[in-house]
């Protein structure tokens, strides 16, 4: 049974070869265009990674993150951002970005990952100029 799974995957790859990536690889059209970036996320913020949790056990990682600009809505002046898998944002410490967050509930934090349009700050002129002129903005709130 072994030989004809292994089989099968070679047959897979071969016939269906985009079936393959799809498990394997995060496959996304970069860099996506503010306008939908910003209609898909929750909130949008810039801010400065202050620290990242590596899990490897999952390839997971958290981020936490001062926040120096909010649109769309509301934000701590700290947050959270969680990113998985091979999709995860990788996001280094000291460095500021343009972030697209998605608000998860159970995680009662936000989710971001490679194919939302994030950019590095010194990398987003394009996308600050479309969120200063089409974006919401809102506050970032004071550390309680």
């Amino acid at each position: 049974m072994v030989k004809l799974s292994a089989l099968w995957r070679i047959t897979a790859a071969l016939a269906w070869p985009g079936l393959v990536g799809i498990a394997s690889a995060c496959r996304c059209v970069e860099p996506i265009a503010p306008s939908p970036a910003y209609r898909h996320a929750t909130t949008v913020v810039q801010g400065r990674v202050e620290g990242v949790k590596l899990n490897a056990a999952d390839q997971s990682a958290t981020a936490t993150i001062t926040i120096t600009a909010a649109w769309k809505q509301a934000v701590p002046a700290t947050i959270e951002v969680f990113t998985d898998t091979n999709c995860a944002y990788p996001f280094e410490t000291g460095r500021e970005y343009v972030l697209f967050l998605l608000k998860d509930r159970p995680l009662a934090g936000y989710v971001t990952g490679r194919c939302m349009g994030n950019q590095p700050a010194n990398q987003a002129d394009t996308v600050l100029r479309w969120l200063r002129r089409n974006g919401a903005v809102r506050d970032v709130l004071p550390k309680p």
